[in-house]
């Protein structure tokens, strides 16, 4: 009879261990493949059924497009018969239906699922929300998948208590100590959540039936600003948080995020390149197409021509000392350009000769110093819209002697987006998401006009004007 030691004891307990150990994670590495392959074949599934669907096309230069927050896209046909199928008269002195309240347009979805339209009379492009851009190209005759890529995050949260350290335990059932701080902490796709609560209830509620998890969810670390295991300190819950553990910090989160992605179908072709993109912009009649990629550099598509390359053959780059956010391409070969420092540039040098121009004219701020986000231009008008939701206008643009204007003016408040084109202003409001056409512009007395046109309420993401016939 061999007696053992508890030395002897303790190897062989801890060699059990590691043998159950290992084997758990095989266990776990085989329900995680087999996981992964049958979300691929629903993935293929549901290509194939999303490809098979038909689809209405857009008659491109005679539509208002809208996307929504679900990513669908929304087309309104300026000449469309079938306005009378929604149970309202129609006054019959109007011949099309291009200034026909938005309330009483009929729409229709377009296949297609993307982050950000951008139209023009000839061509119509979309991004994705990877940045990847699309050309819509019904005459192919193809409808082809589109995957749009998103990325679900959300925000652990801990506190420090005396006798068991940082710890979820309780953490959402106390109060904290400014609910607006709170609520600024989680804003976004951002949401607090403890250990114990699934993560997969955190995905966004906007996420349709044709949807697949693309990865597992992961800790966020950044040498940066966050420390080796990806948690951030702060003293309270609003902030400022930093990679730094002290002894007051008695908080700290980390941020986990997953990928997932959205499939759909419609003939639309992927623009070659690599560059992902934050916003695109074709000039109104279709004579060039600029974008703003998310490294903040200003591009030129190379090769660009409506009827026979409207996808481009290559991206240029235009130098810009400030990284850009925002870009519009006005007709008579105008661009502007909203700078991260909020301030509104014009480029200089533009033609068909030199797409790329010369040199950027500051256009500047409003009169009460406010940032702004985004611009749009066509012809004599230049709208911008600045970070809390403030529409403006700029006075007295003359295309040729002075293509800048004067001054902005303020329009009105609560605005999200707006676009301009074919002599229309369209909006998108900030708190409801109603789309919104600015009426009476027509009089010289009120170039601003006097109020919006709404429709489509809590739908819209962004909306595209320059697809509608030019107003006479």
């Amino acid at each position: 009879v061999t007696c053992a030691t508890d030395r002897d004891c303790a190897d062989w307990l801890a060699a059990l261990r590691l043998l159950i150990r290992s084997q758990n994670s095989r266990r776990h590495l085989l329900h995680d493949a087999q996981r992964r392959r049958q979300e691929q074949q629903q993935r293929r599934q549901r290509s194939v059924s999303l490809s098979s669907q038909q689809l209405p096309s857009i008659r491109i230069g005679a539509c208002l497009l809208v996307l929504t927050v679900r990513g669908d896209v929304l087309v309104s046909d300026d000449c469309d018969d079938s306005d009378t199928q929604i149970g309202e008269e129609v006054d019959d002195n109007i011949i099309d239906n291009s200034d026909v309240s938005v309330s009483r347009r009929h729409w229709r979805r377009v296949g297609g699922h993307f982050m950000q339209l951008c139209g023009s009379r000839s061509v119509l492009w979309a991004l994705t929300g990877d940045g990847r851009p699309f050309v819509y190209a019904p005459e192919s005759g193809e409808s082809n998948e589109i995957v749009d890529r998103h990325v679900c995050c959300a925000y652990e949260y801990q506190h420090w208590r005396p006798l068991s350290g940082y710890t979820d335990r309780g953490f959402l059932h106390h109060s904290p100590p400014n609910e607006q701080a709170a609520a600024a902490a989680v804003a976004g796709n951002a949401a607090s959540w403890s250990d114990a609560l699934p993560k997969e209830a955190l995905i966004g509620a906007g996420c349709e039936a044709n949807w697949v998890w693309e990865t597992d969810w992961a800790v966020r670390i950044s040498a940066e600003d966050t420390d080796e295991h990806g948690w951030q300190y702060a003293k309270e819950l609003k902030g400022p948080y930093s990679k730094t553990k002290r002894w007051n910090t008695g908080l700290r989160r980390r941020k986990w995020s997953r990928t997932y992605v959205v499939l759909d179908a419609g003939p639309w072709l992927a623009v070659p390149g690599t560059v992902a993109l934050k916003q695109v912009s074709l000039a109104p009649d279709s004579s060039v197409a600029y974008a703003v990629a998310y490294n903040g550099q200003l591009l030129h598509r190379a090769g660009f021509d409506a009827d026979s390359n409207p996808a481009g053959d290559r991206w240029s780059l235009i130098a810009c000392e400030v990284p850009l956010i925002s870009c519009s391409a006005g007709s008579g070969w105008r661009l502007y350009a909203i700078g991260a420092d909020g301030r509104c540039y014009s480029r200089l040098g533009l033609s068909a000769d030199q797409p790329l121009g010369c040199s950027w004219s500051i256009v500047g701020l409003p009169d009460d110093g406010a940032k702004l986000t985004q611009v749009s231009a066509d012809g004599r008008e230049l709208w911008a819209v600045d970070e809390s939701g403030c529409l403006y206008r700029r006075r007295n643009v003359q295309p040729r002697d002075f293509p800048d204007g004067t001054d902005w003016e303020l329009v009105c408040r609560g605005v999200a987006s707006v676009n301009v084109g074919a002599g229309r202003v369209c909006a998108v409001l900030l708190e409801a998401r109603d789309l919104a056409l600015r009426s009476g512009m027509c009089s010289q007395e009120s170039p601003c006009g006097t109020g919006w046109n709404r429709g489509l309420a809590g739908l819209c993401q962004s909306a595209c004007v320059r697809g509608m016939a030019a107003r006479r």
